[in-house]
């Protein structure tokens, strides 16, 4: 195959080349922020947590400073995973408050869930120091 100056090159050329994912890549649709609708995902990899936020349809370098972002406020670390971001640790109910205070839009009934989890949590950890001071109090006497 022979290319010259100016040659314009279909599909078929760029396979031979293997540069059919760049072509790929380039053509995916790009969504402004307001037309985001953010879903959160839990796994697990080498046996610690880790949050799925996604699916983000921007260019690459503005999820790298969304990614940047996020990472400095959670003070956690992470990376993008085509169109999702990965942040290290459960982090859905720090995250979710972060990004709808940013302009985001998070799915309603994640939200709800996740609002919820986080007054479980904080009941959760009452009632562990309620129960802990009643130890101590039990101990001294």
């Amino acid at each position: 195959m022979n290319i010259f100056i100016g040659a314009k090159l279909n599909e078929e050329d760029l396979t031979k080349q293997g540069k059919s994912k760049e072509l790929k890549e380039d053509a995916k649709e790009i969504k402004v922020q307001k037309e985001h609708i953010l879903v959160f995902g839990l796994e697990k990899r080498k046996g610690k947590p880790v949050t799925l936020v996604g699916r983000f349809l921007l260019l690459e370098k503005e999820k790298k400073e969304l990614l940047k972002r996020l990472k400095k406020s959670l003070a956690c670390g992470g990376g993008i995973e085509s169109e999702w971001i990965i942040l290290q640790g459960d982090l859905k109910v720090k995250a979710a408050p972060l990004l709808e205070k940013w302009g985001w839009k998070i799915k309603k009934k994640m939200l709800k869930a996740l609002r919820k989890h986080a007054q479980e949590m904080e009941q959760l950890v009452f009632y562990g120091l309620k129960l802990l001071v009643a130890k101590i109090r039990y101990f001294l006497a």
